[in-house]
């Protein structure tokens, strides 16, 4: 009878390579066949781009009020949401508030002005690539909807900006077809850097309204601005 003796070392690195091949292949066919519902998740973790964002109003003023909903609220969910997605995607980012405030501090002039004058010196403080504030439309008639992004007509970047947020917002809402447009405003007018409005909806549109409020729906929004950020900074690679 002949004996023979097998390294059992050498048996468990071939299993162990096979399994690792198979587990290889696995991955690759996962990929290939499933939808990618959030194609910037996991492509960023390097980018170290910081992003300003702004919770529009806020405080003593608040904004748009249709029914006893405060635009400000609003603002203030979409940002904070959208600050947690950039964060987990490894980007930097400021924000002029994380709660209910307004920014009368420090400077003097008339309220507006010197909230503006604040929000800038938050955004200014330190080097920032994009800046975006979030904001809620409204109209005396009920009958307007949708998303819209603004830019500042002397800004080329910022109407890019724009563009991409707007397409990524009509892509994942169901109910917006509005196009860009450009707006005199100080939060688009008083930077260098490529900064937008979004007005992510209109609060005196009763269906509409009832959408802002849903932790989800802003959600929603929140992805749809982010990955409209990520494909601008892939077309300038």
């Amino acid at each position: 009878m002949k004996f023979v003796f097998y390294n059992s070392k050498a048996i468990i690195r071939r299993v162990s390579i096979v399994a690792l091949a198979l587990l290889l292949l696995f991955l690759i066919v996962y990929k290939i066949n499933t939808p990618n519902l959030s194609p910037a998740l996991g492509t960023s973790f390097i980018n170290t781009a910081t992003i300003g964002i702004d919770a529009g109003h806020g405080g003593y003023d608040g904004g748009a009020n249709v029914a006893g909903v405060l635009e400000k609220d609003i603002n203030l969910e979409v940002a904070l949401k959208l600050e947690e997605i950039f964060l987990a995607n490894g980007y930097n980012v400021v924000m002029t508030r994380r709660k209910d405030k307004d920014f009368l501090q420090e400077t003097s002039g008339p309220k507006k002005r010197k909230d503006f004058a604040n929000r800038k010196k938050i955004l200014t403080a330190q080097p920032v690539d994009i800046i975006i504030s979030i904001h809620v439309n409204s109209f005396p008639s009920s009958k307007w909807s949708g998303a819209q992004v603004f830019y500042d007509r002397e800004c080329p970047q910022g109407k890019e900006l724009a563009q991409f947020i707007q397409d990524s917002l009509k892509e994942t809402l169901d109910n917006t077809n509005r196009d860009i447009a450009t707006q005199d405003h100080f939060m688009t007018r008083e930077f260098q850097q490529p900064s937008v409005i979004v007005e992510t909806g209109f609060i005196s549109n009763p269906q509409e309204r009832e959408k802002l409020l849903e932790s989800s729906y802003q959600y929603k929004l929140a992805w749809s601005i982010y990955n409209g950020v990520v494909d601008f900074q892939q077309s300038h690679r």
